[in-house]
Order: structure tokens, then sequence, then C-alpha cells
């Protein structure tokens, strides 16, 4: 029951063992976040969405670990 949130750090500065965690066995422990008022929503979607992750990560992130773990089906 351990997650970790994605807000500290732009998404372009994150460590590739971070974004290898991300896509592998780490991706439903990860819960998405900005960082506001530092790095804003629009900048962080873009930043992410230009990594290459799969769909089905990137609904993980986005949504669907956040869900799961407030049980907010």
């Amino acid at each position: 029951n351990i997650f970790i949130g994605c807000d500290a750090h732009a998404p372009k500065y994150w460590p590739e063992t971070f974004i290898h965690y991300l896509k592998s066995y780490g991706q439903d422990k990860v819960i998405f976040g900005t960082d506001f008022p530092v790095i804003d929503f629009a900048r962080s979607k873009s930043e992410i969405l230009n990594l290459g992750l799969p769909d089905s990560v990137l609904q993980k992130l986005f949504w669907k670990n956040v869900e799961r773990v407030y049980n907010l089906y």
C-alpha cells in the first residue's frame, strides 16, 4: 500500500530509471501530480505525453490508480 507521487519534478527531468519503473512493474504504484503553482497542469500533461508512455500506463497514471486507491469507482 505504498505509492509514489510524481509531482516534485517536471516530467522532462524525470530520471530514466523512474520512467522505466513507470512503464513496468511500478505502473500501478504511481499517482499523478503537478506541483501547482510551480508546474501547472498543462505543462505537466504536455511533458508526460512527450515521454512516449503507452496509453495503458497513461490511463493508470492520470486517473485509474487514484480511482483504485481512493475507491472512486
